[in-house]
C-alpha cells in the first residue's frame, strides 16, 4: 500500500494494456485513520477538524506554517486558496493517526515520575511511551514494547476494490470501492468484491498439484539388492565351506576364527547396501530414520571386524616370523582379539554419541516450485545435520584400521604363502585403499 495510492487509478489506464488487465478487480490494503459513521471519536475528530473553517481559526493555522521567502523555489502555500481541500486532507489518510501519535508522546510525557528532577531525557520518554495506552481517535492505541511501533490489530485497515467502470476514447477508468474494514482486532464487510472477470464470484483456487516425489527407483533399488544378496550368499557359502573343511591343512593354516569373522564383516557391510536400497515409496518414513541410523553402525562394524581379523591374523604371522634371536613364541588367539575389541569399543562409543547428539532422520526436501512458490518436485535422503565431527571421527578410525592392516600385509608380503597369504592380502588392500579415495 506505500507504493500504490488509491489515486493511481484516477486518470485511468490505457485500454487493453496490462496495467488496465492486471489493475481490474485487485484489492490494496491500507492503513486509515477510520471510517465515517463507524466510531464515536473519529466522527467528533472530523466535526471538530471541519469547524476550523472559519476565518480566524484559518488565520491561526496559517500563522504556524513555515515561510521560506528567500528560498526561489518556495511556493508561498495559504489555506485560503482552498480551504475545502486542506480540511478535506487533515481528515484523511495518515492525519488522524498522527495526530493519535502526538496525543501518546504527550501522555507518556504526562506519565513521567521526575524523581526529584525537573526534566527527562528521551530514552526515558521513549520508555514510557511504548507502555502508553488509550482509546484515540483512530482506535485502541497499544505499541510494541521494543520498537514503540503501532501493533497493528489496535489499528484500522481498509480494503479497497478498483472496480472497472466503462471506457472513454482508449482510456479505461475505474472506480474505488471500500470493501472491508478492519476494526477492533476483525474484518468487517462493507460491500461485495468485484473481481477481474466482473462479477463477485470469487475464482476457483488453482487446480492441486500433485508433486513428482523422486525414489530410488525399480532399478538402482534391485541392482542395490542383488549387491547384497550377492554379498550374504559368497559370505554364507564360504562360512559352509569352512566349516565342513575346517580340519583341512589349508584351513587350518587360514586360521578358522579370523576367517569366520572376515565373512561376519562382509555379511554386515552387505546388510547396509539393504537399508541404503529402501525408501519411503516402500516404508514409513519413521523406519526410513531407523535406516540412516543403522547404515554407519552396521557398516562401521562390518568393515572393524573383517580389517581388524585380517591385520590381527598378519601381526600373529609377523610376530612369529620375524623373530630375530629365534625363540619359541607363543601367539594365542586372546592376544590378536585386543585390537578387535578396543577398536569396536571406540567405534561404538562414536556411533552412541552420534545418535545422542545429531541424530540421522529422514527428510523429504522440496527441489522445485511452480510459479506460485507450490511444490512440483520433491527428493528425499538421510539428514546428517550437525553430524561432520561423528563422520570424520569414524572414517578416521575405519581408515586407520585399513592403514593398519596395508602396513602389517607389506610387512608380511614375503612370508610363504604356505602359511599367510599376504601378498594377496597386500595387492587387495591396496586397491581398496585407492578405491577409498
Amino acid at each position: 500500500s506505500d507504493g500504490v495510492s488509491t489515486s493511481t487509478t484516477q486518470d485511468g489506464f490505457e485500454a487493453g494494456s496490462p496495467l488496465h488487465l492486471a489493475t481490474q478487480g485487485a484489492v490494496q490494503i491500507a492503513a486509515v485513520g477510520g471510517v465515517p459513521g463507524r466510531d464515536e471519536r473519529y466522527d467528533l475528530f472530523l466535526h471538530a477538524m471541519r469547524d476550523l473553517n472559519n476565518p480566524a481559526d484559518i488565520a491561526t493555522l496559517q500563522s504556524y506554517h513555515p515561510t521560506y521567502p528567500n528560498e526561489p523555489d518556495y511556493s508561498s502555500y495559504t489555506i485560503e486558496d482552498d480551504p475545502a481541500d486542506f480540511f478535506d486532507r487533515v481528515t484523511i489518510g495518515l492525519v488522524p493517526l498522527m495526530f493519535d501519535a502526538m496525543i501518546a508522546l504527550g501522555l507518556s510525557a504526562c506519565g513521567m515520575e521526575y524523581n526529584g528532577t525537573d526534566h527527562f531525557d528521551g530514552y526515558q520518554h521513549f520508555a514510557k511511551f511504548k507502555q502508553t495506552q488509550f482509546h484515540g481517535v483512530t482506535g485502541n492505541n497499544r505499541f510494541h514494547p521494543e520498537t514503540g511501533t503501532r501493533l497493528a490489530d489496535s489499528a484500522r485497515f481498509s480494503l479497497t476494490n478498483f472496480v472497472y467502470v466503462d471506457t472513454v476514447g482508449n482510456i479505461a477508468n475505474f472506480e474505488n470501492v471500500e470493501t472491508d474494514i478492519f476494526q477492533d482486532g476483525e474484518w468487517v464487510s462493507v460491500k461485495s468484491r468485484t473481481f477481474n472477470d466482473g462479477t463477485t464470484i470469487p475464482p476457483p483456487d488453482l487446480p492441486p498439484v500433485e508433486p513428482s516425489n523422486i525414489y530410488i527407483g525399480f532399478g538402482l533399488r534391485i541392482f542395490g539388492l542383488l549387491l547384497a544378496s550377492w554379498t550374504w550368499a559368497v559370505s554364507i557359502g564360504f562360512t559352509i565351506w569352512m566349516m565342513k573343511n575346517r580340519k583341512s591343512r589349508v584351513v587350518k593354516a587360514s586360521q578358522p576364527i579370523f576367517l569366520g569373522l572376515i565373512l561376519l564383516g562382509c555379511f554386515l557391510m552387505g546388510t547396509s547396501i539393504v537399508f541404503l536400497s529402501l525408501d519411503d515409496e516402500l516404508v514409513s518414513t519413521e523406519t526410513c530414520s531407523v535406516f540412516c541410523i543403522l547404515v554407519p553402525w552396521f557398516f562401521s562394524f562390518g568393515w572393524i571386524l573383517s580389517f581388524s581379523a585380517l591385520f590381527a591374523k598378519t601381526i600373529r604371522v609377523n610376530k612369529i616370523f620375524h623373530n630375530p634371536k629365534c625363540r619359541r613364541m607363543k601367539v594365542t588367539v586372546k592376544d590378536v582379539m585386543a585390537p578387535v575389541i578396543i577398536l569396536q569399543t571406540i567405534a561404538n562409543l562414536i556411533l552412541i554419541c552420534w545418535y545422542i547428539f545429531a541424530k540421522p532422520t529422514w527428510i523429504r526436501e522440496t527441489t522445485k516450485e511452480d510459479l506460485f512458490g507450490r511444490e512440483i518436485e520433491t527428493r528425499a535422503s538421510c539428514s546428517y545435520d550437525g553430524s561432520i565431527g561423528f563422520i570424520i571421527s569414524l572414517c578416521t578410525l575405519l581408515l586407520s584400521v585399513l592403514g593398519y592392516t596395508l602396513k602389517q600385509a607389506y610387512a608380511a608380503r614375503n612370508v610363504s604363502t604356505e602359511y599367510a597369504e599376504t601378498e594377496y592380502i597386500f595387492l587387495a588392500l591396496a586397491a581398496l585403499l585407492l578405491v577409498s579415495f
